[in-house]
């Protein structure tokens, strides 16, 4: 089961007050996906655009899709009240997505949109959620969109007329579709069930996408650290009802996945340590590229019940050995994205913010380079750097221009101009870098020339 992402509409998050629409794919949908020259988008826009708030958006919708106690735990830490823009105290995200098989032709097409409000207390509610199907050849043709759920101010409004048990689904999501929305609800509902119907199908790639095809890492920390306690729970309740999925070890696989995410001190389950060995020795290989003066990676590591405490430890050829938390800054970026990489790859949809930072502008280049010609995934990233572009401008829907005001354009061919070009002299539109050496002058203090 393979995922693209065609089209994601955002508003409300950190600074960015209108809604952004960004392409990756042509509206025009054929009955082949051909992806090898629009899996890869950069994202550029000056300090301040809303660059990490687009990474944020997809984290946001991937737990609230995937995780039923997200509102609820950040209603209490107040975490989403500082994500959603605070003058529209709305956040809202539309995910178009096709699914395609291994001969890359288009399955089906959903479009899945979510909504939150902040209400008078200061707390993040559900306001609605909608699923579609989309029939036609083109995305952006609403009178080709068949409904499958519609849910507002949390009541499950409608629910496609084939699905059978559409009174108990009504009955089990009473008063809970403000606080969680159907698809994580529905793991409830779902592992009731002995057969699956159209509609448990479809709730499911929706789940397998959301929480599982997407990978975030934000400012340079993994925010793809899937609670392992977490998901074994669900797998446990999952295997208890043995004949609930006819498909259930493709689900657990899509939920355990297979890799242990890289932090300076991380819990790796005894049962697990083999395969995370194995994941630092494909490390090392990584870090190697970069640094042929490594020798090895090695993990230290202390008993804790049915855990290992794992701490990595960089070993050099000149006998210098460093703790991972205590190593470059450039090193511990590459680290923290290697899993990301991994999951691009595999043909995962990966978002990276500012990908350049603590990279050589060099390194950076061949790992875009990299991911245009050789990886199997879709990756968008944010960035400042201006050396992809001249990779990414042969490539479609692969370089978007973010303004200050929230505004996107898009890089069309133009002649023989190029686009890093146009973008240093201020001729991209929405995108004017109008500032002169002069402009600095009598802000560092008392100027005396």
């Amino acid at each position: 089961m393979k995922f693209f992402l065609l089209q994601m509409k955002i508003n409300g998050v950190k600074s960015i007050d209108k809604e952004i629409v960004i392409d990756f794919y042509n509206s025009t949908l054929t009955k082949k996906i051909n992806y090898e020259h629009s899996h890869v988008k950069a994202i550029y826009g000056p300090n301040g655009a809303g660059k990490t708030g687009i990474v944020y958006a997809v984290e946001i919708y991937k737990n609230l899709v995937f995780d039923s106690n997200y509102l609820i735990v950040n209603n209490a830490t107040g975490n989403l009240l500082n994500l959603i823009n605070q003058n529209k105290k709305e956040f809202s995200i539309e995910m178009i997505f096709a699914r395609y098989n291994d001969e890359n032709i288009i399955e089906v097409v959903y479009s899945h949109k979510i909504q939150l409000r902040i209400d008078e207390d200061g707390n993040a509610e559900l306001s609605s959620e909608e699923l579609h199907e989309i029939k036609g050849k083109t995305i952006n043709d609403s009178t080709k969109y068949i409904p499958i759920y519609r849910v507002s101010n949390g009541i499950l409004e409608y629910v496609e007329e084939n699905y059978t048990r559409k009174e108990e689904l009504y009955k089990t999501t009473i008063n809970l579709l403000e606080r969680q929305t159907l698809t994580s609800a529905f793991i409830k509902t779902a592992r009731e069930c002995k057969t699956l119907d159209k509609f448990s199908i479809e709730m499911l790639d929706v789940l397998m996408f959301s929480s599982m095809a997407l990978t975030t890492v934000i400012q340079n920390v993994d925010m793809d650290n899937i609670n392992l306690n977490k998901i074994m729970k669900q797998v446990e309740i999952i295997q208890q009802k043995e004949k609930a999925i006819k498909n259930k070890d493709i689900f657990i696989q899509m939920l355990q996945g297979d890799k242990i995410p890289f932090k300076s001190s991380v819990k790796v389950p005894k049962s697990d340590f083999k395969s995370y060995n194995n994941q630092v020795e494909n490390l090392t290989a990584f870090i190697k590229v970069f640094r042929d003066d490594l020798n090895e990676i090695q993990i230290r590591k202390e008993e804790n019940d049915n855990y290992y405490e794992c701490e990595l430890i960089m070993i050099y050829k000149d006998g210098r050995r460093i703790n991972e938390k205590y190593e470059s800054a450039g090193i511990k970026k590459l680290i923290s994205i290697y899993t990301a990489l991994c999951d691009l790859n595999k043909g995962k949809i990966v978002f990276i913010d500012e990908f350049d930072a603590n990279i050589h502008d060099v390194l950076f280049i061949k790992l875009i380079d990299y991911a245009v010609n050789y990886a199997n995934g879709q990756l968008i990233f944010t960035t400042h750097n201006l050396a992809p572009m001249e990779i990414l401008q042969k490539e479609k829907h692969s370089i978007d221009f973010l303004s200050n005001d929230s505004r996107l354009v898009s890089w069309i061919k133009n002649g023989h101009y190029s686009p890093v070009s146009l973008y240093r002299k201020g001729l991209i539109e929405f995108s004017p870098f109008n500032i002169e050496a002069f402009n600095f002058l009598g802000t560092f203090g008392d100027d005396k020339r």
